[in-house]
């Protein structure tokens, strides 16, 4: 059955229900990694980052289709047309068989590859069959997807979240007694596969209760839709092949440059910052259906107001969430994992640049995936990634020492993002979806980065003090960063539109209930 909900309370379930999820979630990712560390080593730690960057980049196969046609399901979702959904996701059906069989036979023509990609001081044996199950998870992950996208679309994120909980603690059960009882890398690798096809299948019978319309059906879109959306799948690919070789080539350069075990060492960074990424960024992924149902059908004076509303969160708490990594990261390692994993702050620094840079951003990557502006900015990505691929290379080779060719090969993908897409895609977005100047969106940016330049340095130089590496050191540090870093944040924004606009909201769902609890 269609979601007949508000917005506002699709918005609300979905981010509470995906925080939840992933915080357990990234609780089994920290436990697993740490068995992992223990039974296998730096190195196996390594090919596994490096084989998952590398399959990343072989996503761009699927050509941005996803985007493209959940986005062109939010109106007829909106307007309840049962047919229309129905073509589209038999369309969408048939075009990821083939982009399963194009990353399959793209990933196989890699293998001749692997020998100048792996850059081991200890070589490990049966590298090839490793890099093979990797690619078949990665293949059988679009084995169903078409029917996990309607439940998206439809503001039921949730919905997706729960059964997605329930294997991935299975799995990590399964994977934590695996490696402690047999610490066989490959048994590890079968179990995530299996659990990958299960989640699929599992996510396919769930769609077709949810949506009964759609069994046995033989619904066609017509060739000018195809037309449309081949179109916008063109333009998203352009923009998507650039966002992929941008994204997932640090770990392949890493390897080439320095040595594949450090991929490993700064694996255990990026999974800190990808866990605290995939945790805020579903506040904010739970709105991407809300943000498409807005834009369907309301007017371009409703549709800013709701950026500016959703930039103050991401502001708030991307700024808030880097302070914490940069403060953190290094301690946390230290006790988790030992002194040996933890770097040079320079490279966390980079990590976390980028980690700002992106979460910056992200409202407006809403708009642009609601509002079908792919054709406007598909070069931008491919620009960024090619200047990100030659200052990797410059700043990579500047050092002699392995971390800091690391730090030169972070940065640079920072300092390529700064040069494009941070002052272009607002640009486009707000010259096209909102017919105006980008000019006052740059201004507030602008004092958004600096109020979070003091308020970094505020808060480091409090928790300079605390020089123990110890669990209760590392605790102290967060409840200062917790309170410091919240409260320098309320000074500077409480009289801005959208704090009271949020402010409001909360007393609202508060008073609502306290009058449950009541009642």
């Amino acid at each position: 059955m269609l979601n007949k909900d508000s917005r506002i309370k699709n918005s609300v379930r979905n981010a509470g229900f995906s925080v939840v999820c992933q915080a357990i979630t990234l609780i089994c990712t920290f436990i697993t990694r740490t068995v992992f560390i223990r039974c296998l080593g730096s190195s196996y730690l390594g090919i596994s980052g490096l084989f998952t960057n590398i399959l990343s980049v072989l996503s761009i196969v699927d050509l941005g289709f996803d985007t493209a046609i959940v986005y062109s399901m939010y109106k007829p979702i909106a307007e309840r047309n049962e047919k229309k959904i129905s073509a589209l996701m038999n369309f969408f059906k048939k075009i990821y068989m083939f982009v399963g069989i194009g990353v399959g036979i793209i990933g196989i023509c890699l293998v001749p590859f692997l020998k100048y990609l792996v850059n081991l001081s200890t070589p490990i044996d049966h590298i090839t069959i490793y890099y093979l199950l990797y690619l078949l998870n990665t293949v059988l992950s679009y084995l169903l997807a078409n029917r996990v996208a309607i439940i998206n679309a439809d503001q039921k994120m949730y919905v997706i979240k729960q059964y997605t909980l329930v294997f991935k603690i299975i799995q990590s059960i399964v994977q934590i007694i695996s490696l402690v009882c047999f610490k066989n890398f490959m048994l590890y690798l079968i179990i995530e596969i299996s659990v990958t096809f299960l989640t699929n299948l599992y996510g396919a019978f769930k769609a077709k209760r949810m949506y009964p319309f759609l069994k046995n059906s033989n619904e066609k879109i017509d060739k000018k839709e195809q037309k449309n959306i081949f179109e916008n799948v063109k333009s998203m690919f352009i923009y998507k092949i650039g966002g992929v070789i941008l994204n997932n080539t640090d770990n392949i350069l890493i390897s080439i440059m320095a040595t594949t075990e450090l991929v490993g060492y700064y694996g255990n960074y990026t999974t800190i910052i990808t866990s605290v990424t995939n945790l805020v960024s579903l506040v904010f992924s739970s709105m991407l259906a809300s943000v498409g149902n807005l834009n369907a059908e309301a007017n371009e004076k409703k549709r800013e107001e709701t950026l500016y509303k959703i930039d103050f969160m991401a502001t708030w708490i991307y700024g808030f969430c880097g302070i914490c990594i940069m403060v953190l990261c290094n301690g946390f390692i230290s006790l988790m994992w030992g002194d040996q994993y933890a770097i040079n702050l320079l490279v966390p620094l980079a990590a976390v640049i980028n980690f700002i840079i992106i979460g910056f951003l992200h409202p407006l990557r809403l708009y642009r995936e609601t509002t079908g502006v792919f054709k406007e900015v598909k070069y931008i990505f491919i620009w960024t990634s090619i200047l990100n691929l030659i200052l990797s290379v410059i700043l990579g080779n500047l050092f002699i020492d392995p971390t800091m060719k690391l730090f030169g090969i972070i940065i640079a993908t920072a300092i390529a993002r700064i040069l494009t897409t941070v002052w272009f895609e607002p640009k486009k977005i707000f010259n096209v979806v909102f017919k105006e100047s980008s000019k006052k969106y740059f201004i507030r940016k602008a004092k958004d980065v600096c109020i979070l330049l003091i308020n970094f340095i505020v808060v480091w130089e409090i928790c300079s003090f605390i020089q123990d590496t110890t669990w209760i050191a590392l605790i102290s540090k967060a409840i200062v960063c917790t309170f410091a870093a919240n409260i320098l944040y309320l000074l500077f924004y409480f009289r801005t539109k959208e704090f009271k606009y949020f402010g409001n909201l909360f007393v609202g769902y508060l008073n609502k209930f306290l009058k449950r609890k009541v009642a």
